[in-house]
């Protein structure tokens, strides 16, 4: 008897179009007119001043909201009653970008949502200006330095790091590989007692049918190096409690992450009267906040054993006790 070691996936995953750096959607030609491609339709976007570069829009405009660090201008715009993330980048990369988030949406995987890609802008003087990408924002989420500004219990960064292994195992069950993980990249929700993180830049990602153990690791291993540096530089401005120390935080982003996997797809071999373990296994899946969906199970070729491997699906983050995690 063989048995496939790759983990479960979820079916829409294996079915999403692959999306590589060097895909672009778009033709090569910029727009000559204004270009508004949207998910949904709001009239109000024709109203915004697209002839202006963004940091020179009215002030009116701007709704004051705590960002996180980028390398792109981004500003938070009222668009009728709804409030917008607005990112000038190049035409291709939000094309790409707007086009990678819409296939995690449809995943249903913790993002922000994306809304328009506007092109074709140019000012009064017909020169070029970059394209938008828009994305609505997340109610009551907040960036990382947003948090640690705030007095916060000790334990903070450590709830944080819960939430992005569990964002990170989700994304990377689903064939998404982020090739730029950090907590800059994130939002946080406050859930309960813990936090929820949801992805908000997917500018370097690729998504795939399933990820390569190499890929899953070289994700991990950047994220810890990232995390550490931010946290880092949280404590050179004295955001930090002092006795959070920033190795052993993204060392915990390591050992979280690798727990969490092996929990979700890991193999369970036992005998035939241990049946009970099935139990077991399901129990702690729902405790992490994911239903068991099927159970694969099979014997082993002397029959003496049974193997089983659950197909879970995500059941909301309400649930999820990350503090929980061994």
């Amino acid at each position: 008897m063989e048995w496939n070691d790759a983990p479960q996936l979820d079916p829409r995953a294996v079915q999403a179009t692959s999306v590589s750096a060097q895909d672009e959607n778009a033709s090569s030609q910029e727009p000559q007119a204004l270009k508004i491609t949207a998910a949904s339709s709001n009239p109000k976007m024709f109203t915004l001043p697209w002839e202006l570069p963004l940091s020179q829009w009215p002030a009116d405009l701007f709704v004051n909201l705590p960002r996180g660090i980028s390398r792109h201008v981004v500003r938070f715009v009222h668009v009728g009653d709804e409030v917008y993330a607005m990112k000038e980048i190049t035409r291709q990369v939000a094309e790409r970008e707007y086009e990678l988030l819409r296939r995690l949406r449809k995943l249903e995987l913790p993002t922000v949502t994306p809304i328009a890609v506007v092109a074709g802008r140019h000012d009064a003087n017909g020169e070029k200006l970059e394209a938008m990408l828009v994305t609505k924002h997340l109610k009551f989420s907040l960036p990382y330095r947003a948090l640690f500004a705030r007095t916060l219990r000790p334990d903070t960064a450590e709830r944080l790091i819960d939430a992005l292994a569990v964002l990170m195992v989700r994304l990377h069950l689903s064939g998404f590989y982020w090739g730029d993980v950090s907590l800059s990249n994130v939002l946080f929700l406050r859930d309960a007692d813990a936090f929820s993180a949801f992805l908000v830049d997917a500018e370097t990602g690729d998504l795939h049918g399933s990820l390569t153990e190499g890929q899953r690791e070289y994700d991990i291993d950047l994220a810890r190096t990232n995390i550490i540096g931010e946290l880092m530089d949280l404590s050179s401005g004295q955001l930090l409690p002092t006795e959070v120390d920033e190795i052993s935080i993204g060392n915990r982003l390591v050992d979280r992450y690798h727990s969490l996997w092996s929990t979700l797809t890991d193999v369970d071999k036992f005998s035939p009267d241990e049946m009970w373990r099935i139990e077991r296994r399901v129990n702690r899946l729902n405790e992490l906040g994911f239903d068991v969906d099927e159970l694969e199970m099979k014997t082993s070729e002397d029959g003496r054993r049974v193997l089983v491997r659950p197909r879970v699906v995500d059941a909301g983050y309400a649930s999820r006790k990350l503090l929980r995690l061994t």
